[in-house]
Parts: C-alpha cells; structure tokens; sequence
C-alpha cells in the first residue's frame, strides 16, 4: 500500500507543478486598436496611455512596474522587400538610439532570437538599459504580418526580469490583428 501512497503523491505533485508552469500568465483581458491589433494581457495589467504617445497599443502593471507599448508599421510606407531581419535591425537601431543620451549606458544587445506570435513569425531581441538612472531591462519583439511590421515593447527593472519573463513574452507573443 505505501509504494502506491507513494506514486499517487508523486503524481497529485507532477499535476501541481505542471499546472504551476503551465506556459505562464493567465491572460484575460484583451486590448484592441482602433487599427486592427489586439494584445492580451493579464488582468492585473490596464490600458496606459502615458507610456508612448505614438503607440498603438500600452499597457502596465505599475505595481509591478512592467509596461507594453505596441507599435505598428505599414509595409506599404516602407521600402519595398524590407524583410523581418532588416526591419527589427532597424527598430531596435532607432529604439537604442532614443535612449542613448548622456546619462545612459548600455549593458546588453543579445542577437535575435525567433519567435511565433499568434501564428506571426517574429524576432526577439532582449535589451538590458540604464537610460536616466534607471536600471531597465526591454524584451523587443518584431513581428511580420501580410500588411505590417509589429514592434512589441515589454519592459521592467533589471531585477525584476527573471520574475517578469515569463509574462512579458507571452503578452509579447499574444499580438495579432483582428
């Protein structure tokens, strides 16, 4: 009877912690643009409309100080044949350079990493950042849809990452359009 106490404990404990690591955050709330993109975030998160003025799409959670703007780009306004690889080059290349300013520094540039968002192929390229003291590290997806390139910017203290990775990408890999 105990080694069967016993495989039932370790299965009621498998159950538990699979559940516990079940690919992340619960997200319940679904936030949409007046141009057609949606983003999912959890419900702990609100709509932000003090992160980016130009974004489509901005989210926080400021009790946990993590945040999400979304930003989309018309293929049509861009030179033709830009390719994914090209164009997250580029953004990141601006996004850097709006941070770079005398009393910031940069800690760390990780080369892409490929990604799927909503059944979009993306980019995923982790920034770490010191921008006016403050100690910041930034998941910056790039996604490729028929029409547009998505730029979702996640971001949160440096300490905090570890704790906030696994939310911050899934927010990231829940853009689409409606």
């Amino acid at each position: 009877m105990k080694p069967m106490l016993r495989l039932l404990g370790l299965l009621l404990s498998t159950t538990v912690l699979l559940a516990a690591c079940d690919g992340g955050a619960d997200l319940s709330k679904t936030l949409t643009s007046e141009n057609g993109l949606e983003i999912r975030v959890p419900d702990s998160w609100s709509e932000d409309s003090a992160l980016n003025p130009g974004a489509d799409l901005q989210a926080s959670n400021r009790e946990a100080e993590s945040y999400v703007v979304v930003i989309s780009d018309v293929k049509q306004d861009l030179r033709e044949g830009v390719t994914l690889e090209e164009f997250g080059d580029f953004a990141v290349e601006q996004f850097m350079a709006g941070l770079n300013d005398p009393d910031s520094s940069f800690a760390d540039l990780n080369e892409p990493e490929p990604v799927e968002s909503s059944g979009l192929d993306g980019l995923r390229y982790e920034i770490s950042a010191s921008p006016a003291d403050l100690d910041l590290s930034y998941l910056f997806t790039v996604v490729e849809s028929p029409d547009r390139f998505i730029q979702v910017v996640a971001w949160t203290e440096r300490p905090q990452m570890d704790e906030q990775r696994q939310t911050l990408e899934a927010i990231s890999d829940s853009v689409t359009e409606t």
